[in-house]
Protein backbone atom coordinates (compact mmCIF):
# COMPACT_ATOMS: atom_id res chain seq x y z
CA UNK A 1 0.00 0.00 0.00
CA UNK A 2 2.67 2.54 0.96
CA UNK A 3 4.36 1.93 -2.76
CA UNK A 4 1.25 2.43 -4.21
CA UNK A 5 0.65 5.67 -2.38
CA UNK A 6 4.21 6.45 -2.77
CA UNK A 7 3.97 6.21 -7.00
CA UNK A 8 0.05 8.09 -6.87
CA UNK A 9 2.15 10.92 -5.24
CA UNK A 10 4.78 11.58 -7.84
CA UNK A 11 2.47 11.29 -10.17
CA UNK A 12 0.40 14.28 -9.13
CA UNK A 13 2.76 16.07 -8.25
CA UNK A 14 4.95 16.11 -11.36
CA UNK A 15 1.43 17.01 -12.88
CA UNK A 16 0.88 19.82 -10.68
CA UNK A 17 4.57 21.11 -11.95
CA UNK A 18 2.56 21.57 -15.08
CA UNK A 19 -0.58 22.56 -14.11
CA UNK A 20 -3.03 23.54 -11.34
CA UNK A 21 -6.19 23.57 -9.72
CA UNK A 22 -8.38 26.22 -10.33
CA UNK A 23 -12.29 26.55 -9.35
CA UNK A 24 -14.68 29.20 -10.66
CA UNK A 25 -16.00 30.15 -7.70
CA UNK A 26 -12.93 30.72 -5.52
CA UNK A 27 -9.45 30.12 -7.05
CA UNK A 28 -6.26 28.45 -5.59
CA UNK A 29 -8.93 27.02 -2.49
CA UNK A 30 -6.10 25.27 -0.38
CA UNK A 31 -7.22 26.73 3.08
CA UNK A 32 -11.07 26.50 2.84
CA UNK A 33 -12.21 23.54 1.18
CA UNK A 34 -14.90 23.11 3.99
CA UNK A 35 -16.69 25.70 1.66
CA UNK A 36 -17.57 22.56 -0.44
CA UNK A 37 -17.26 19.90 1.73
CA UNK A 38 -18.57 20.52 5.58
CA UNK A 39 -16.33 17.42 6.62
CA UNK A 40 -12.94 19.55 6.04
CA UNK A 41 -13.86 21.95 8.99
CA UNK A 42 -10.96 22.39 10.82
CA UNK A 43 -8.43 19.47 9.49
CA UNK A 44 -5.51 20.83 11.10
CA UNK A 45 -6.40 21.50 14.59
CA UNK A 46 -5.55 25.15 14.09
CA UNK A 47 -7.93 27.93 14.67
CA UNK A 48 -8.33 29.37 10.92
CA UNK A 49 -9.20 32.58 10.07
CA UNK A 50 -9.74 33.73 5.67
CA UNK A 51 -10.38 36.38 3.40
CA UNK A 52 -10.82 36.43 -0.24
CA UNK A 53 -11.72 38.89 -2.73
CA UNK A 54 -11.60 39.39 -6.51
CA UNK A 55 -13.10 41.34 -9.43
CA UNK A 56 -13.49 40.58 -13.04
CA UNK A 57 -11.30 43.00 -15.49
CA UNK A 58 -14.00 44.31 -17.63
CA UNK A 59 -15.24 47.32 -18.86
CA UNK A 60 -18.92 47.12 -18.19
CA UNK A 61 -20.46 48.82 -14.78
CA UNK A 62 -21.22 46.41 -12.03
CA UNK A 63 -18.31 43.82 -13.44
CA UNK A 64 -19.08 40.15 -11.35
CA UNK A 65 -17.00 40.12 -7.99
CA UNK A 66 -16.56 37.64 -4.78
CA UNK A 67 -15.82 37.99 -1.67
CA UNK A 68 -15.77 35.73 1.47
CA UNK A 69 -14.71 35.41 4.98
CA UNK A 70 -14.47 32.25 6.84
CA UNK A 71 -13.67 30.77 10.47
CA UNK A 72 -12.74 27.46 11.44
CA UNK A 73 -12.41 26.57 15.21
CA UNK A 74 -11.61 22.96 16.32
CA UNK A 75 -12.93 22.42 19.48
CA UNK A 76 -9.42 21.97 21.89
CA UNK A 77 -8.94 17.97 23.31
CA UNK A 78 -12.04 16.98 21.18
CA UNK A 79 -12.51 15.48 17.79
CA UNK A 80 -15.62 18.45 16.85
CA UNK A 81 -14.75 20.93 14.81
CA UNK A 82 -17.05 24.08 13.42
CA UNK A 83 -17.04 26.68 10.78
CA UNK A 84 -18.52 29.50 9.22
CA UNK A 85 -18.76 31.69 6.36
CA UNK A 86 -19.68 34.45 4.48
CA UNK A 87 -20.01 34.72 0.75
CA UNK A 88 -21.37 37.41 -1.55
CA UNK A 89 -21.32 37.59 -5.43
CA UNK A 90 -22.44 40.29 -7.66
CA UNK A 91 -22.58 40.37 -10.85
CA UNK A 92 -24.58 42.68 -13.35
CA UNK A 93 -28.07 43.34 -11.51
CA UNK A 94 -27.92 40.24 -9.84
CA UNK A 95 -26.29 39.85 -6.19
CA UNK A 96 -26.36 36.61 -3.94
CA UNK A 97 -25.00 36.55 0.09
CA UNK A 98 -24.57 33.15 1.78
CA UNK A 99 -24.42 33.03 5.27
CA UNK A 100 -23.24 29.04 6.21
CA UNK A 101 -22.57 27.20 9.30
CA UNK A 102 -20.63 23.71 9.20
CA UNK A 103 -19.97 20.64 11.90
CA UNK A 104 -17.82 17.65 11.25
CA UNK A 105 -16.66 14.94 13.63
CA UNK A 106 -13.80 12.79 13.19
CA UNK A 107 -13.56 9.14 13.90
CA UNK A 108 -9.43 8.66 14.55
CA UNK A 109 -7.13 5.66 14.52
CA UNK A 110 -8.38 3.93 11.20
CA UNK A 111 -5.49 2.46 9.76
CA UNK A 112 -2.57 4.50 11.83
CA UNK A 113 -2.23 6.14 14.71
CA UNK A 114 -2.80 9.83 12.87
CA UNK A 115 -5.28 9.24 9.96
CA UNK A 116 -9.35 9.73 10.63
CA UNK A 117 -12.31 10.03 8.99
CA UNK A 118 -14.46 13.50 9.05
CA UNK A 119 -17.97 13.61 8.62
CA UNK A 120 -19.74 17.12 8.05
CA UNK A 121 -22.66 18.51 7.68
CA UNK A 122 -23.88 22.24 7.15
CA UNK A 123 -26.45 24.63 6.45
CA UNK A 124 -26.82 27.67 4.18
CA UNK A 125 -28.90 30.77 4.72
CA UNK A 126 -29.08 32.51 1.02
CA UNK A 127 -30.08 36.14 -0.18
CA UNK A 128 -31.17 37.02 -3.88
CA UNK A 129 -31.61 40.20 -5.16
CA UNK A 130 -32.20 41.55 -8.64
CA UNK A 131 -32.28 45.12 -8.98
CA UNK A 132 -34.35 46.08 -12.53
CA UNK A 133 -33.70 49.69 -11.41
CA UNK A 134 -30.41 49.61 -12.95
CA UNK A 135 -31.18 47.80 -16.20
CA UNK A 136 -30.64 49.82 -19.40
CA UNK A 137 -34.24 49.01 -21.57
CA UNK A 138 -35.79 50.03 -24.35
CA UNK A 139 -39.12 49.80 -23.54
CA UNK A 140 -38.84 52.24 -19.99
CA UNK A 141 -42.72 50.47 -18.98
CA UNK A 142 -41.52 46.91 -19.02
CA UNK A 143 -42.60 45.67 -16.11
CA UNK A 144 -39.80 43.11 -14.92
CA UNK A 145 -37.10 45.39 -14.53
CA UNK A 146 -38.56 48.23 -12.69
CA UNK A 147 -37.72 48.12 -8.75
CA UNK A 148 -35.88 46.02 -6.62
CA UNK A 149 -36.61 42.31 -5.66
CA UNK A 150 -35.36 39.67 -3.27
CA UNK A 151 -35.91 36.18 -1.68
CA UNK A 152 -33.95 34.13 1.24
CA UNK A 153 -33.88 29.93 0.77
CA UNK A 154 -32.38 27.77 3.33
CA UNK A 155 -30.13 24.51 1.85
CA UNK A 156 -28.08 22.31 2.88
CA UNK A 157 -24.76 20.31 2.48
CA UNK A 158 -22.94 17.29 3.28
CA UNK A 159 -19.91 15.26 3.10
CA UNK A 160 -16.74 12.83 4.20
CA UNK A 161 -13.11 12.97 4.10
CA UNK A 162 -10.60 10.61 4.88
CA UNK A 163 -6.86 11.94 5.71
CA UNK A 164 -3.62 9.91 6.44
CA UNK A 165 -2.85 12.54 9.41
CA UNK A 166 -3.86 15.99 10.70
CA UNK A 167 -0.24 16.66 11.76
CA UNK A 168 1.55 19.06 9.08
CA UNK A 169 4.85 21.50 9.15
CA UNK A 170 4.95 20.06 13.07
CA UNK A 171 7.71 18.00 15.22
CA UNK A 172 6.09 14.02 14.01
CA UNK A 173 4.49 14.99 10.52
CA UNK A 174 5.10 12.49 8.28
CA UNK A 175 6.35 13.51 4.74
CA UNK A 176 3.31 12.86 2.38
CA UNK A 177 0.00 13.26 3.58
CA UNK A 178 -2.96 11.78 1.65
CA UNK A 179 -7.08 12.81 1.64
CA UNK A 180 -9.76 12.00 -0.13
CA UNK A 181 -13.45 13.34 0.36
CA UNK A 182 -16.40 14.28 -1.19
CA UNK A 183 -19.19 16.49 -0.84
CA UNK A 184 -22.86 17.47 -1.42
CA UNK A 185 -23.77 21.21 -1.57
CA UNK A 186 -26.95 23.03 -2.38
CA UNK A 187 -29.68 20.26 -2.32
CA UNK A 188 -31.33 21.71 -5.08
CA UNK A 189 -33.56 24.16 -3.23
CA UNK A 190 -35.83 27.29 -4.72
CA UNK A 191 -35.34 30.70 -3.77
CA UNK A 192 -38.40 32.82 -3.93
CA UNK A 193 -38.63 36.24 -5.17
CA UNK A 194 -42.13 37.51 -4.11
CA UNK A 195 -44.01 36.40 -6.31
CA UNK A 196 -42.27 37.62 -9.82
CA UNK A 197 -39.40 35.27 -10.27
CA UNK A 198 -38.44 31.95 -8.68
CA UNK A 199 -34.85 31.08 -8.32
CA UNK A 200 -33.54 27.20 -8.31
CA UNK A 201 -30.41 26.28 -6.92
CA UNK A 202 -27.84 23.51 -8.91
CA UNK A 203 -27.07 20.98 -7.00
CA UNK A 204 -23.29 20.77 -6.26
CA UNK A 205 -21.22 17.31 -5.76
CA UNK A 206 -17.53 17.95 -4.89
CA UNK A 207 -14.81 15.58 -5.59
CA UNK A 208 -10.88 15.96 -3.95
CA UNK A 209 -8.01 13.99 -4.26
CA UNK A 210 -5.37 15.96 -2.46
CA UNK A 211 -1.39 15.10 -1.59
CA UNK A 212 0.67 17.05 0.55
CA UNK A 213 4.40 16.18 0.83
CA UNK A 214 6.55 18.60 3.73
CA UNK A 215 9.83 17.55 5.37
CA UNK A 216 9.82 21.15 7.43
CA UNK A 217 8.44 23.98 7.00
CA UNK A 218 10.86 24.93 4.90
CA UNK A 219 9.83 23.06 2.08
CA UNK A 220 5.49 22.39 1.66
CA UNK A 221 4.13 21.08 -1.94
CA UNK A 222 0.71 20.85 -1.78
CA UNK A 223 -1.62 18.83 -5.06
CA UNK A 224 -5.27 18.01 -5.72
CA UNK A 225 -7.34 17.14 -8.17
CA UNK A 226 -10.97 18.14 -7.69
CA UNK A 227 -14.07 17.65 -9.48
CA UNK A 228 -17.14 19.71 -9.70
CA UNK A 229 -20.50 18.78 -10.85
CA UNK A 230 -23.89 20.69 -11.35
CA UNK A 231 -26.91 18.98 -11.39
CA UNK A 232 -27.48 21.64 -14.96
CA UNK A 233 -24.90 19.00 -16.14
CA UNK A 234 -21.61 21.02 -16.05
CA UNK A 235 -18.46 19.58 -15.09
CA UNK A 236 -14.94 21.31 -14.12
CA UNK A 237 -11.97 19.29 -13.37
CA UNK A 238 -8.97 21.02 -11.94
CA UNK A 239 -5.40 20.38 -10.76
CA UNK A 240 -3.52 22.57 -8.52
CA UNK A 241 0.00 22.79 -6.90
CA UNK A 242 1.22 25.02 -4.75
CA UNK A 243 4.84 24.99 -2.83
CA UNK A 244 6.17 26.95 0.06
CA UNK A 245 9.53 28.07 -0.23
CA UNK A 246 11.68 28.97 2.83
CA UNK A 247 8.62 29.69 4.88
CA UNK A 248 8.52 32.74 3.13
CA UNK A 249 7.67 32.08 -0.55
CA UNK A 250 4.58 31.03 -2.00
CA UNK A 251 4.44 29.87 -5.95
CA UNK A 252 1.28 28.12 -7.44
CA UNK A 253 -0.34 27.14 -10.46
CA UNK A 254 -3.67 25.67 -11.42
CA UNK A 255 -5.13 24.17 -14.67
CA UNK A 256 -9.24 23.20 -15.18
CA UNK A 257 -11.10 21.84 -18.35
CA UNK A 258 -12.77 24.98 -19.17
CA UNK A 259 -8.76 25.94 -20.36
CA UNK A 260 -8.07 28.53 -17.19
CA UNK A 261 -4.50 28.88 -16.42
CA UNK A 262 -4.00 30.71 -12.96
CA UNK A 263 -1.09 31.95 -11.75
CA UNK A 264 -0.63 32.38 -7.82
CA UNK A 265 2.14 34.28 -6.04
CA UNK A 266 1.98 35.17 -2.32
CA UNK A 267 4.27 35.50 1.15
CA UNK A 268 4.13 32.93 4.08
CA UNK A 269 5.31 35.28 7.24
CA UNK A 270 5.32 34.20 10.94
CA UNK A 271 3.55 36.51 13.30
CA UNK A 272 3.17 35.60 16.97
CA UNK A 273 3.05 32.78 19.15
CA UNK A 274 3.23 29.94 16.97
CA UNK A 275 0.44 31.61 14.28
CA UNK A 276 1.13 32.15 10.78
CA UNK A 277 -0.28 34.68 7.92
CA UNK A 278 -0.31 33.81 4.19
CA UNK A 279 -1.22 36.77 1.78
CA UNK A 280 -1.91 35.54 -2.18
CA UNK A 281 -2.06 37.07 -5.32
CA UNK A 282 -3.98 35.37 -8.20
CA UNK A 283 -4.82 35.96 -11.71
CA UNK A 284 -6.16 33.84 -14.64
CA UNK A 285 -4.83 33.33 -17.97
CA UNK A 286 -7.95 31.81 -20.03
CA UNK A 287 -7.33 29.98 -23.44
CA UNK A 288 -11.37 28.95 -23.49
CA UNK A 289 -13.78 30.11 -25.85
CA UNK A 290 -14.83 33.37 -24.11
CA UNK A 291 -18.84 31.92 -23.73
CA UNK A 292 -17.27 29.23 -21.25
CA UNK A 293 -15.00 31.32 -19.43
CA UNK A 294 -15.09 35.01 -17.80
CA UNK A 295 -11.80 36.12 -16.47
CA UNK A 296 -11.76 36.40 -13.00
CA UNK A 297 -9.26 39.08 -12.61
CA UNK A 298 -7.42 39.63 -9.88
CA UNK A 299 -8.02 38.08 -6.61
CA UNK A 300 -6.39 38.56 -3.85
CA UNK A 301 -6.71 36.07 -0.24
CA UNK A 302 -5.65 36.05 3.18
CA UNK A 303 -5.01 33.10 5.94
CA UNK A 304 -4.28 33.00 9.16
CA UNK A 305 -3.46 30.11 11.48
CA UNK A 306 -3.58 30.19 15.44
CA UNK A 307 -2.36 27.48 17.18
CA UNK A 308 -4.81 26.13 19.82
CA UNK A 309 -1.61 24.25 22.11
CA UNK A 310 0.58 26.79 21.49
CA UNK A 311 -1.23 30.28 21.78
CA UNK A 312 -2.33 33.12 19.64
Amino acid sequence: MKNIFNILSFVVLSFSAIFGQQSIEIPHNYNNQFLRNPAATGLWEDLEVSAFYTKAFTNIDNAPTTFFGAVQYPVPGQNAAFGVSLISEKASLLSTISLAGTFAYKLRGLLSNDDFLSMGIGMNLNYLGFDGSKAIVVDGNEPNLVGSESGFGINFQMGVLYSSSDNINKRGSDDFIYQIGTGLARVSRSVNIRSRYSFQEQTHLNGLLSIIYSTDASLIIRSYLEALYETSGQLNLTLGGRASLGESVILGGSFDSHLALGIEIGYRLKTFGDGYSTVVANFNIPFGQVSDFVNPGLGLSFHHSFDLNGGW
